[in-house]
């Protein structure tokens, strides 16, 4: 099976949680750390248990925070925390993470969603970071809620979160 083929196995949570897991194997990596990566990663994992009554608290939550993965300016000190010669792929990384899910929000673009996985996994690879085990970050079906599935239980997200 081609890394297509298991991406598009997997729901848009499934697709986030592996992007937001690749981000912070980058970040371990190269010892890449500041509070406001904790916030965006923390904020990104929320996205296992939004619903119908989370949904806006968890969309807009983005605008709150330093890092929004939405290409805005980083504060001089997040720079500070990033190597020079990282900080363009940190950038797009972020980015790629956050359209993961956002390439769905209002167009249910699930092909993009795809898509922006394959560039995180690029990055991965580009960095030899290891890959996840894509098979493992299932949790259909796929046409619950527009191809983002069922939201997960707390033991769930631990196990998900353990294999960072």
């Amino acid at each position: 099976m081609n890394i297509i083929e298991e991406i598009n196995k997997l729901t848009v949570i499934g697709r986030t949680c592996v992007s937001v897991i690749c981000f912070e194997r980058f970040c371990n990596k190269f010892n890449i750390s500041h509070p406001d990566i904790k916030n965006f990663i923390q904020h990104i994992w929320k996205v296992t248990q939004v619903n119908s009554n989370t949904w806006v608290e968890w969309e807009s939550g983005f605008y709150h925070l330093t890092i929004t993965g939405q290409g805005d300016p980083y504060n001089e000190d997040l720079i500070n925390s990033i190597p020079k010669n990282l900080l363009e792929d940190f950038d797009k990384f972020s980015q790629y993470v956050f359209e993961t899910t956002a390439s769905t929000w209002y167009t249910s673009d699930i092909t993009g969603s795809s898509e922006f996985l394959r560039k995180v996994l690029e990055l991965c690879i580009k960095y030899d970071v290891p890959l996840p085990k894509l098979d493992f970050y299932t949790n259909p079906p796929n046409n619950i809620h527009n191809g983002w599935g069922k939201s997960l239980s707390d033991e769930e997200v631990k196990n998900w979160q353990s294999t960072i």
